[in-house]
């Protein structure tokens, strides 16, 4: 679908308004869909970038049309440039499922195989417009949480703290995580099978 401005410049246009430094790159043969970077800091060279883009892109680059017009998909996706070692990937995870009822908005995860760790949130719209609160919002959260917790993460990841450790020197900090929330869910006695 052609549009006059992309969605995604527009969505630049949308954040630079709110002082957040953006990159558009328009969709290339290496690249099939448009990607928006927006920089936690002064310029792109900084080392917390969200790479925004609508994934359902790549459908209709693949032909499924269908598919494509069912909704639209708004992808914010910070990839942190530190991996973590394998030994200590369950380690990680418990951790970042921990992390995971702080955030707001979004959630923590790792990839096995590449051993990458990101902060990702998935906006579901009817069209490819969004309000530039809603927008402020999402990425003032990201701003509010992926810097200030990489260092934890990334002495998760590396073996130098557990995650007990890393949630304790939060505490000290005054990050406590809050309790699972009681729920219907909690009312329902568990089966012995």
């Amino acid at each position: 679908m052609a549009y006059e401005t992309p969605p995604l410049q527009t969505i630049a246009a949308a954040l630079e308004d709110e002082d957040y430094v953006c990159e558009y790159m328009a969709a290339t043969t290496n690249r099939p869909i448009d990607v928006l970077l927006v920089s936690l800091g002064e310029d792109l060279s900084e080392p917390f970038l969200i790479e925004i883009t609508f994934p359902g892109d790549l459908l209709l680059a693949m032909g499924d049309q269908e598919s494509y017009d069912e909704c639209f998909l708004l992808q914010f996706l910070l990839r942190y440039r530190f991996s973590f070692a394998p030994e200590h990937a369950a380690e990680l995870g418990m951790f970042l499922l921990a992390l995971n009822r702080l955030v707001p908005s979004g959630a923590f995860g790792l990839d096995d195989e590449t051993g990458a760790i990101f902060l990702q949130y998935v906006l579901f719209l009817p069209t490819r417009d969004v309000e530039q609160d809603v927008l402020g919002l999402i990425v003032s959260s990201f701003d509010s949480f992926a810097p200030s917790l990489a260092p934890l993460i990334q002495q998760v990841g590396g073996g130098k703290l557990t995650g007990k450790e890393a949630i304790a020197k939060m505490a000290e900090l005054g990050m406590e995580i809050p309790p699972m929330l009681a729920g219907p869910a909690s009312l329902i006695e568990p089966t012995q099978d």
